[in-house]
């Protein structure tokens, strides 16, 4: 069964009680609950596939409004559950993302460029199960690791990325900070005015990236 779950994340002008703040934590805790995040329309129509196919409960989270008009290439074939995507390889630090901020990863990366800092950014695709074989291995390589998404930070995709890297016992040598929706509820107004306000913005990411290689 697939679980199609529209207005995820923040969805601006909807209203406060409108937000998709909560979903990535009580889906986690379901079990054999699988829970995907496209970053884009061709991911979430390859997503949509494997869902179909699968023998199990699958959610399909996404959000509320357009899509990017230059998605990145996708092979449909490459998709499959527990399994992310390298977007961009870097050294100094990894961004772990999920879902559409994978672009404002992307254009944070491109701004630490300029800086002469190489960031990975990493597409998670999945909030359960995690790729926790790339992400530790971005976590050896590069030493500092930083969750995005658009949910709450409790209980959510980087609680699950914290699990992950304390099961192969690396979480004691990795820095990893994690950033998400507050612990408190979104105000209304424009979804891309809330994500800079919760620091989900390309700015925002670029700062916490500094902050950890300080």
């Amino acid at each position: 069964m697939v679980f199609a779950l529209d207005r995820a994340g923040v969805v601006g002008e909807d209203g406060p009680t409108h937000h998709g703040a909560y979903d990535l934590s009580y889906l986690r805790a379901m079990p054999g609950m699988v829970v995907s995040v496209p970053r884009d329309e061709p991911t979430l129509r390859a997503l949509l596939r494997v869902g179909l196919a699968h023998e199990g409960p699958f959610a399909l989270r996404y959000p509320r409004g357009q899509v990017p008009a230059e998605p990145l290439p996708l092979d449909p074939q490459t998709v499959r559950i527990g399994r992310g995507e390298l977007v961009r390889d870097g050294a100094d630090a990894a961004v772990c993302v999920l879902g559409p901020l994978v672009y404002q990863a992307l254009e944070a990366a491109e701004m630490l460029a300029g800086e002469g800092l190489d960031v990975a950014v990493f597409d998670a695709r999945f909030a359960k199960p995690v790729d926790g074989e790339m992400i530790t291995a971005l976590a050896r390589r590069t030493g500092r690791l930083l969750t995005v998404e658009d949910g709450v930070a409790g209980g959510g995709f980087g609680s699950a990325v914290l699990e992950s890297l304390a099961r192969s016992g690396d979480l004691q040598r990795i820095a990893v900070r994690t950033m998400g929706l507050p612990d408190q509820p979104v105000p209304h107004g424009p979804a891309r005015e809330l994500l800079r306000s919760c620091g989900l913005s390309a700015e925002g990411i670029a700062a916490a990236v500094r902050g950890m290689l300080r």
